[in-house]
This record gives structure tokens, sequence and C-alpha cells, in this order.
């Protein structure tokens, strides 16, 4: 075995060393992360974040009541239990399927302040819409509705999937504006978030920020160490969901009640006791947004890339060790990604295919996919240049027809008659009952 500082020692060492230093050293699962979340690119792009984000909080001098961060989180029913999984992006790779199985109950996305106050929450839910796109749909609400110092205001919503898509997002944060005007008219505020592409819509920003809502985007694959409410809040909703979906459960059957509802009933009584001042204060500290600490973020940034880690303890040099460890693994992989070529093939059974003939069979399906998409987009522009022609005649044959008519009844229309008195240049057209 081979210790931190290079020299080979012994198992029975290691295990004295960790017990020397239990205080210091935990034990955890690992979770592997995406390869764009290594890139070497990240930190740079994340200095080039902290001095504009600097640059305009220096400018705006908003106080903390005035920043605001939102995320979205799903409640999944996993094991007979609730559980809080993360929302990732439509086409992103799963790195294991089993781990993200699981009915999704409802979708929270929640908006907090860097004072510590929790703004407003959104419950997105699913339900089958009709053609017109409404429908029926059951719903169970908190019993705390009331406005008071302790609470916040919740909404609900409803969508096909559960997930918060675009256009419920444009009516969050058309509700979240008139919030913020109803309550503090006249400022500017500065909203936080990630990169979601539902979240990214130019009318929604260009609207946010003419009622002074600014919409900034934390950097790319930054957000398991930047979002503030991925650091404790979520985390304390993780803590507490599951403990409190069973004891309602089994508080539910042991009375002979109903269970159909509990879940949800354990979600609002979870979410009142995880976003606290307290908590939400100490999140927006932990990650350097208020009070604004650059410092704090590019450590952070460095921390989670293993880029240059200074050294204070036993635990910095564990972690500086296993940055390492990841780095080498991430180059290791990304050298022996370019050495392998990957594509898709139709095969058949009972035959054997060489390199050649599947790579072959790649080129000449992407070949095919380009041909059909040129040949689509030839056709959709054919079918729209038809219907520009055919829009083209038929103004053209409703103005012939106006020159055409009796500038004196306006009724009959001339189609070639002898007794109609046309003048030379033939716009001024008379019929004959008009002439006598």
């Amino acid at each position: 075995m081979r210790s931190l500082w290079g020299k080979t020692v012994g198992t029975t060492w290691a295990r004295a060393w960790v017990a020397r230093h239990r205080n210091e050293v935990s034990a955890r699962t690992s979770k592997a992360l995406s390869d764009k979340r290594n890139a070497a690119s990240t930190f740079g792009e994340i200095k080039e974040w902290v001095s504009e984000l600097g640059e305009f909080l220096q400018e705006k001098r908003l106080p903390p009541w005035a920043i605001f961060n939102y995320d979205e989180c799903r409640l999944v029913n996993q094991g007979n239990r609730l559980a809080v999984k993360r929302v990732h992006a439509a086409d992103r790779e799963r790195a294991n399927v089993a781990s993200s199985r699981g009915a999704t109950v409802a979708s929270l996305l929640s908006f907090v302040a860097g004072d510590g106050a929790p703004f407003l929450s959104v419950y997105i839910f699913r339900a089958s819409f009709a053609g017109d796109d409404s429908g029926a749909a059951d719903f169970v609400l908190s019993r705390c509705q009331s406005r008071t110092r302790s609470s916040w205001p919740r909404f609900y919503g409803w969508t096909d999937t559960g997930f918060l898509d675009a256009a419920t997002f444009g009516a969050v944060m058309d509700l979240f504006r008139h919030e913020w005007e109803v309550r503090n008219p006249g400022r500017e505020c500065l909203l936080l978030g990630d990169q979601l592409r539902a979240h990214r819509q130019v009318e929604v920003v260009r609207s946010a920020l003419k009622h002074g809502v600014t919409c900034w985007w934390l950097v790319a694959n930054t957000s398991h160490f930047l979002q503030v409410l991925d650091d404790k809040c979520f985390a304390c909703v993780k803590k507490h969901l599951p403990v409190l979906s069973d004891q309602s459960i089994v508080d539910a059957l042991l009375t002979n009640k109903s269970a159909r509802d509990c879940v949800l009933q354990a979600v609002y009584e979870a979410e009142r006791l995880s976003f606290t001042h307290t908590t939400i204060r100490a999140s927006f500290r932990s990650v350097g947004l208020v009070p604004w600490d650059p410092t704090r973020v590019l450590h952070l940034a460095r921390v989670n890339l293993g880029m240059d880690l200074p050294s204070y303890g036993v635990a910095d040099v564990a972690r500086a060790a296993a940055a390492a460890v990841i780095r080498l693994s991430h180059d290791r992989h990304m050298a022996g990604k370019k050495k392998v070529v990957a594509g898709r093939a139709v095969i058949e059974k009972r035959r054997i295919y060489s390199a050649a003939d599947l790579v072959a069979a790649d080129r000449a399906r992407v070949a095919a996919k380009v041909a059909a998409e040129k040949a689509k987009a030839a056709k959709d522009a054919q079918k729209e240049a038809t219907k520009l022609q055919v829009a083209r005649d038929k103004v053209e044959q409703e103005r012939q027809r106006v020159l055409a008519t009796c500038r004196l009844c306006t009724s009959r229309v001339h189609r070639g008659g002898k007794l109609w008195s046309v003048c030379g240049c033939g716009r001024f057209r008379v019929c004959p009952m008009c002439m006598k």
C-alpha cells in the first residue's frame, strides 16, 4: 500500500493511522460525476463568472434580501417511501439506470433569499389533459395557507410529465415578478439559477428584466458545489422526508385512515422543517454568494476540480490525494476514449461482422440520416414556397375581381360580356343595367 507521501507502508500502519485521525477523516461512498464536470476549461469559466458577478454586485449594491436562488428537485416514490432526486437535463446519460427508477410524485421549485427567508414554493404535479389543454385533477393542499412570519406562499401547477416545462416556468416567473413587485415596489433583485433549458428563455428573461428582476445563471456543470439549495436545504429535505413519509403512512394504517395523501403531507412538513432561516443563510454562506466571497467560490472550484489545493491538515492532504486520483482517472479515460470508435449499425442474427463492416454501416447510416434531413428540409421549403405562391395567387385573384366589379352597383362582376362599358385602361367598368 502506498501512502499519501509516496512511501510504501503496510496495512497495519494504515489502519493505525486512520484510527489516530478518525476525527479528521471520514468514509463515504463515492459518486461518479459527469466528464464535463472535470473539464479543464471549467475553472477559467468560473474565474470569468466570479469577475462579472462581482462587478454586478458592486455596481448594484443589492441587500441580501434582494438576492435569490431557485432550484428544482424531484419527489419520487421509491421503495415504498418518498425520496428526493436531482433534476437532470433530458439528454444527459445516467451512469446507473436503476438508481433513477421511481414514480415521480411531484417536482418542487423553491425560491429563497440571501437573508434566510423562503420567498415562495411551487409544486408541479402530473395530470392528463384533453385537447383543449384542460383536465380534472385531485389535489391536497398544505394546512399552512395563511401568511405569517414563519410561513411562505405555496403555489401549485400541473404538466403532462410532472416536470417543470418551459411554458410553466414562464408562468412561474410571472408569479415571482408579481410577488416581488407587491412586496418591494420599485426595487431590483438578482435571481440565480442553473442552466436548464426551460430556465433560459429569451422572452422570459427580457420580461423579467423590464420589471427589475435580473436573471443570472451559474457556470455550466458547477451546480453540485455552487447551487445554494443543493448545499443544505434539499439535503435537509432528503433527510426528513423518508422518516416523515414512513411515520405518516404508519399512523394512517394504525388509525384505519386513507394513506393515499400521506406522502404529500410528509412533503409539506419536510419543507417546513428544512427551509429555516439558519439553514438558508448557512447555504448562501457556504457557497460564498451572500455575503459575496469570491475567494470562497474559487476555493470550492479548486477543491471540486482538484487544482492547486492548499494543505491545512490531514483532511486536506487526503482530499488532495483523492482529487489527484480522480483527475488521473479522468485523463486516462479521455485518452482511452480517443482510441475507441463508437457508432450504430443494423445487425442480423447468425452473421459475423468485421470492424470495417460496422464502421461502414455506421457511416452509411449517418449519411442516410443527413440526406433524409436535407430532403425533409427541401420538402418543407417547397411546401412553404407553395403556400406563399397560393397566397399571392389568391391576392391577385381578389384584386382582379375588384377591378372587374361594376363601379356603380358593386354587385355584378364582368365575365367577358360585350354589353359592359369598359374604359381604355380597363380599370373602370359599368354593367348594362347601370348604364340605363
